[in-house]
Formats: structure tokens, C-alpha cells, sequence
């Protein structure tokens, strides 16, 4: 029998730093951990027991894959991959999983079986009254999941050669090692080593949910996820999708490598990167649940309102966006209407790279790879629900021929995805549109007041719409006069006749941006409530535009009370809705 090659690059690709040879035979500092083992008859009921079988020898390898020596007699083989990452001296299992082959003879091998660990998270309570008290999220291993078929990020692409996919690998629980510093309580932000925003407890964040993968072949390299609970236990059927959410660079963008593994410590990840991405996921407090944050490092951003001052519109611009509530509020309702979950997926866009070859050609098939990786993690699906269609690296490949089909009932990926972007991130969804074979997998497109929407995005709007057929893009575009200007009546026109389902916001249109007294906008009447009286130093006409370009992405028109209330629905809720 011809030598069994294990690949974890594609032919021709380069070596990835975080992707190095390690053990049997390579860097004693490797990160790849490639292990075959031949099995006898015996060794078959204790398979995936690491004292069955013998190893099987290394014939050669490199930084993108190994060659074993085939073994006489086998009955099958057991493949063990690890992924090791490590930087600056702290390491962790950003991939792991056991597949078992047959030897079907003719050097030929049909993968019928895998497992793959389970994982359960706890956070961890360091830091009190001051230093500020944060709740550091670790995954640890717990246990294994078992399946028939083979590993969802494999594919056969021989009789004995075997492609693992690892565009993406998670480094959350190094992400932590590498940034998690104590910080001091109300502390000047200038001194801060770590913005302790999203890990405070007082924010409410679902950091036991968030993510954090680094892509090997696009630049720049950092994404996160936000997976809502609800994808942790789903019913049969259950399709997964991605929403890839493009952000603007704000006023001080993040500077990281992407070309080197130290790029992933860079200190301003743990403070400018930890602020835009708290920004984004969390919501802000509202006045009862202010002495929750009122510790934290320049808290007043991390507020659902504006606290009293002379002149309310020249600071802080903004507030927190609500993502990650949003998206936990919306997931039920797509489950039961639809039956579908969607994570959401933050690529993080560089001062180096901005957003580099991610909105280019293969974004779907990109996200793909994430929601598979994800299905790794034990993150979504449910503990014994498999994902179907396995066999796939990006681009997706059917079943390989000699495999059981997959149990009915499983979790599915779409074949389709949500893009969305906000402000300067808008270039970024029409780069992305702008690739045909993208416009036909884009099922949902959410614009939050981006620029170029009248010029650049009009055309590739209205040619997603044609790709995608009548009624099957829906288009969100909330808009403000500081980007838009004017309600884009004629663009929703064209849109609807190219068969977009299409939603404007606010639904009020013009009279919604109008500063307090506003009766029509009981949101910023809230957000603005502690002015009160209002006098003329709310509404500088210099800075009101600015303040709607803000208000968009966190506030909404459906107001019950408060922003925390189930009955308000903000905006960013309403884009994720069925």
C-alpha cells in the first residue's frame, strides 16, 4: 500500500506560522500535531483509546503535511490531529479531533467514524470593588462526542490522502492569557493596559459565548463570534448561518499584525480592540443599573443614556450598539419561524490591513468554515446532534463516496449569508457584493447609515437583488442625515422592482431625527432625559447630525419604558428579526 498523506494546507498554499510541523518528526517547537495509527482487528472495539494500535512511521513532512507508512494487515487507522497555538510563551488547543478510517483495500480508506471533544466554559471572578471585578470566561475539555461519517473539517481527496481544513482556529482561551490584565477602579483610560468593559460583570456581557478565531489565509487574521445561547441546544433540522458584520475603523484604529504570530499580543488589542468590540456586543446600562458600571474606566459610553452636562451632544459620541442582546432576543423567533440560527461574526479590521482580502471572492464559503469550526467547539447544535453534509472544505465538496449519509435530523449550514455593515464598514459590504459569486449567497443585507450607499451601493444593491430572484434578499437600510442625507426612496423603488424585500428605518422617516422635546421619538427622549429642561445647547446643528449617525446603530423606534425592557426593540434587533 501506498504511504497515507495528512494535509492541512492545500496543494501549492504556503505554511501558515500558526500551522508549523511539531511532533512525530517535526519542530520541537511545532504547533501541528499529526499522529496515525494502524489498528488490528483487536484494537477495533477500543479504537479511539491512545494505548490501541501502533504509530504509524513518518516517511516525510513539512509545514503542510505529513506521510506515514501504510501498515500490512491493518484493519483501519486512527488519525489524531491537534493544533497547538502559542505565542510568546503561553500556549493553547485551538483544534483537536480522533477520525478512524477503514482499510478498504486497493490503499484505499473510508472514514466512517470521529470524535470530538466536549467542552464546557466557567468564568473565573478576579479583581472586586478595585481593582475592577471581571469574569474571565476558560474552556476546558470534558469529555467526547462520538459520530458516524467523517469530521466536518476533513475531506478524502485521494484514496489515501486526507485534506483537514484550518482556515480558522479558536484562540480564546489564549486570547485571555495573552491580554487579561487587573485594572484599578475608575481608573484614567489613558493608563489602562485593559479595557475591562466587556469582562465586568455589571455589563451583562455573554463572553461564555464569545469567540475568538484567527483565519490563516486571509488578512487581516482576528475574528470574533457571538454565538446567542439559544444555538446551544437546537431542535433536528436546525440550519446554521453565518452574519458577517463589517465595522468602521473609528477614530483610533486597532494596529495588529497579521504576517507573525506576535501579532496576536499586540497591547492594543487588549484596549482599543476589547473598547470597539464591548462597543459593539454589549448594551448600554440603563439608569437603575448605572452604579453597575460606574467603576469602570471612563464608564459613561457603557450607559443607555447621557448623564447630565452643559452641552450633552460634545461628549461621549456614542453608546453601546446592543449586538449581542439583539441577537439573543432575535434567535427564538428565527427558531421557531424558521428554523434557523445565526451567529454573528466580527472580523477585526487592522490599521495594517483594514479589511484586507475578507470582503473578496469566498466570503460564504469563509463563514462556512467558522460555523463548522464552531460545531467543533461543542458551540452550537447540541452535545449529540451531528452536522450534516460533512466532507466539505471551503469551497464545499459532497460526501465522499463509501460514507453513511447523515442521521436525519441533523444540524445543516445554509448555504447562504447575512452581511451587514455600519458607517466607513459600508465599503467593506459593497467590496464584498461587488464579487458575483457572493451576490448570489447573500440572503439579508444590513446597512447602518454606510457611506456610499447612493453611489457605490445602489448598483451592487440592485444586482444582488436580481441574482438572488424575487423575494429572496431581504434589504435593511437605516438611515440618518449625517450619511444619507435624504431617505432613500428612490433606491427602496428600484430595489423593490429588482425584488428585494426592503425595510427602511426609522419607519417615522425624517420626523424621527429631531432632538428633544421629541414626542414622536421616545427613545432619545430617554437617552436625553437627564438634560431636561432642554435648552438650546442640545442641539448645535454642528454636532445633531453627528449624534443620528451614533443614535442609528443603538437606539430604535418601539420604546417600552426603558432600552432593557423586552418591549423596546431597537434597530439592530429589528435587522435581526425574521
Amino acid at each position: 500500500m501506498a504511504d497515507i498523506e495528512v494535509r492541512w494546507r492545500r496543494p501549492g498554499e504556503k505554511p501558515h506560522f500558526f500551522l508549523r510541523r511539531g511532533g512525530p518528526g517535526g519542530a520541537p517547537d511545532g504547533t501541528v500535531l499529526a499522529v496515525l495509527t494502524a489498528l488490528t482487528a483487536a484494537d477495533e472495539a477500543k479504537w479511539s483509546d491512545p494505548s490501541a494500535g501502533l504509530d504509524c512511521l513518518v516517511t516525510t513532512g513539512d509545514d503542510v503535511g505529513v506521510r506515514f507508512a501504510a501498515v500490512a494487515q491493518s484493519s483501519g487507522y486512527r488519525l489524531t490531529f491537534t493544533v497547538q497555538v502559542a505565542v510568546q510563551g503561553k500556549r493553547c488547543e485551538a483544534l483537536t479531533f480522533t477520525q478512524h478510517f477503514t482499510a478498504a483495500g486497493n490503499g484505499r480508506l473510508v472514514p466512517d467514524k470521529f470524535e470530538t471533544p466536549r467542552y464546557d466554559v466557567t468564568v473565573k471572578r478576579q479583581g472586586g470593588d478595585d481593582p475592577v471585578a471581571q469574569d474571565v470566561p476558560v474552556r476546558t475539555v470534558s469529555g467526547v462526542r462520538g459520530f458516524t461519517g467523517i469530521h466536518p473539517l476533513l475531506r478524502m481527496t485521494g484514496p489515501a490522502t486526507v485534506l483537514v481544513d484550518t482556515e480558522f482556529l479558536d484562540v480564546t482561551n489564549l486570547w485571555w492569557d495573552l491580554h487579561f490584565r487587573l485594572t484599578p477602579k475608575n481608573a484614567p483610560a489613558s493608563s489602562v493596559h485593559f479595557d475591562p468593559a466587556y469582562l465586568a460583570p455589571g455589563t451583562h456581557a455573554r463572553s461564555k459565548r464569545l469567540v475568538v478565531l484567527v483565519n490563516t489565509r486571509t488578512l487581516p487574521m482576528i475574528w470574533f463570534a457571538s454565538v446567542p445561547e439559544a444555538a446551544a441546544d437546537v431542535p433536528d433540522g436546525t440550519t446554521l448561518g453565518g452574519y458577517v458584520f463589517f465595522r468602521p475603523p473609528g477614530d483610533v484604529p486597532v494596529t495588529y499584525s497579521s504576517t507573525a504570530a506576535d501579532g496576536l499580543a499586540s497591547p492594543s488589542l487588549a484596549t482599543r480592540g476589547m473598547a470597539t468590540l464591548g462597543r459593539y456586543l454589549l448594551s448600554g446600562r440603563v439608569k437603575a443599573r448605572q452604579p453597575d458600571v460606574a467603576m469602570l474606566p471612563d464608564y459613561r459610553p457603557w450607559l443607555a443614556y447621557v448623564e447630565q452636562k452643559a452641552r450633552p451632544l460634545d461628549e461621549p459620541n456614542f453608546l453601546p450598539c446592543g449586538m449581542e442582546e439583539a441577537l439573543s432576543r432575535a434567535t427564538p423567533l428565527l427558531l421557531e419561524q424558521r428554523k434557523e440560527v445565526r451567529v454573528l461574526l466580527l472580523p477585526l479590521l487592522s490599521k495594517v490591513n483594514g479589511y484586507g482580502g475578507i470582503p473578496g471572492a469566498g466570503l460564504p464559503d469563509r463563514a462556512a468554515a467558522a460555523l463548522r469550526l464552531l460545531w467543533c467547539r461543542d458551540l452550537v447544535g447540541g452535545r449529540g446532534r451531528p452536522l450534516a453534509n460533512p466532507g466539505a472544505i471551503t469551497p464545499p465538496q459532497p460526501p465522499q463516496p463509501g460514507l453513511s449519509p447523515s442521521p436525519s435530523g441533523a444540524l445543516t449550514l445554509a448555504d447562504d449569508i447575512w452581511l451587514g455593515g455600519y458607517s466607513a464598514g459600508g465599503p467593506a459590504v459593497w467590496t464584498a457584493l461587488q464579487v458575483s459569486a457572493t451576490r448570489t449567497r447573500v440572503s439579508r443585507v444590513i446597512a447602518f447609515d454606510p457611506v456610499e450607499l447612493l453611489s457605490k451601493g445602489t448598483d451592487v444593491l440592485t444586482a444582488t437583488a436580481r441574482a438572488r430572484g424575487a423575494g429572496k434578499v431581504a434589504i435593511f437600510i437605516a438611515w440618518t442625515p449625517n450619511t444619507v442625507g435624504v431617505p432613500p426612496r428612490q433606491l427602496e423603488a428600484g430595489l423593490r422592482q429588482a425584488g428585494a424585500t426592503v425595510t427602511v428605518l426609522p419607519e417615522a422617516g425624517r420626523s424621527y431625527f429631531t432632538m428633544p422635546p421629541n414626542p414622536k421619538n421616545p427613545w432619545i427622549e430617554y437617552v436625553f432625559d437627564a438634560n431636561r429642561p432642554w435648552k438650546d445647547g442640545l442641539q448645535p446643528a454642528a454636532k445633531a447630525d453627528s449624534w443620528w449617525h451614533q443614535v442609528i446603530v443603538f437606539a430604535g423606534e418601539q420604546f417600552a419604558t426603558d432600552p432593557a425592557q423586552p418591549g423596546s426593540i431597537s434597530f439592530m434587533q429589528k435587522t435581526m428579526l425574521p
